[in-house]
């Protein structure tokens, strides 16, 4: 809903009116979870040969026109009926708990749901604080497997170079907009429900002067999302993806007058349509990186929303 000086008061009104009015009349999908059952799933058709597309970002990256670049895959699957948008999100939010839940409207597009671990900014009014977070690997099926895992995750040198790679590009940005004096915390595991990833909070106080969604801007996409640089790998991102992502990997958030705010990442989601579903998982692929390996991971991504969807956690990855 747009607001502008010349809008109506009365019109407004009346569209905040409907717009309780329709969420209101949704809360009874929430109490009705159990119908994601119904919803079987046909077979997904892939926007694009992914592991080729990573073979194709290599080349690029050996020839040292980037260091990174974040290639996501998006699978459709047909519903026969629209899935229910906020029982997705409910059980999204008891899945994942650490992450951001959110359920958007986009404007003759459907519903994005997700659950999402990628904070882009959070604004105190004082301090800014942001996070790298990159690397990935699944949770142990023991104690002792996940903590193995974790360790390996955070040692192994392709996801140290990411990483590396997504914490020196927020530096540079947030330089350029004047914040310099940015503090980095230490790197830990971030473990969700079904992954694990490398995870270093940065924290710059504020100079007064900047607003949260000039910060906003200089951070996104970071290449965590997009690559770097930024300036080379999106351009390569939209020739070797077939398809525009649409709100993934955009920004969804609040800000208010005293300059408070938070700002997430819409990831792990999908696009839900009258008949049909489209999921969206990337990865980042550097120097070292295996193309088979690389779509692994993205399946690993896919599996949280088709295991609130089906109930089932076979999913293959397979067209």
């Amino acid at each position: 809903m747009q607001v502008t000086p010349l809008s109506s008061t009365d019109e407004l009104l009346r569209k905040v009116t409907n717009r309780i009015s329709t969420t209101t009349k949704s809360k009874a999908h929430s109490e009705r979870c159990n119908d994601l059952q119904k919803f079987a799933l046909g077979e997904p058709s892939e926007n694009f040969a992914y592991e080729n597309a990573v073979e194709e970002a290599l080349k690029e990256i050996e020839a040292g026109k980037l260091s990174k670049i974040v290639l996501a895959r998006q699978l459709t699957f047909k519903t026969h009926g629209t899935l229910p948008p906020f029982s997705l999100a409910h059980l999204l939010r008891e899945k994942f708990p650490d992450c951001f839940s959110f359920c958007l409207s986009t404007p003759n597009a459907g519903m994005m749901v997700g659950a999402t671990p990628e904070t882009l900014l959070r604004s105190s009014g004082q301090y800014l604080e942001t996070e790298a977070v990159a690397g990935s690997a699944p949770r142990g099926p023991s104690a002792g497997k996940d903590a193995h895992w974790g360790k390996t995750l955070l040692a192994r040198k392709k996801e140290v170079h990411e990483h590396r790679v997504v914490i020196d590009s927020i530096l540079r940005r947030l330089h350029s907009i004047g914040l310099a004096d940015c503090t980095k915390g230490k790197s830990r595991l971030l473990r969700l429900a079904n992954l694990q990833h490398i995870r270093t909070p940065l924290r710059v106080k504020s100079d007064g002067k900047t607003h949260p969604l000039d910060a906003v801007a200089a951070l996104h996409p970071t290449p965590a999302m997009g690559g770097s640089p930024r300036e080379d790998a999106l351009p390569l991102v939209r020739k070797l993806e077939n398809e525009d992502r649409g709100w993934y990997s955009g920004v969804t958030g609040w800000f208010d007058h005293r300059g408070r705010g938070e700002f997430v990442v819409p990831i792990r989601c999908g696009k839900i349509s009258p008949s049909e579903i489209t999921l969206y998982a990337g990865a980042g692929v550097v120097a070292g990186s295996n193309p088979q390996q690389e779509k692994i991971e993205t399946d690993w991504k896919l599996q949280a929303m088709l295991d609130v969807i089906t109930g089932k956690s076979d999913f293959s990855g397979s067209v």
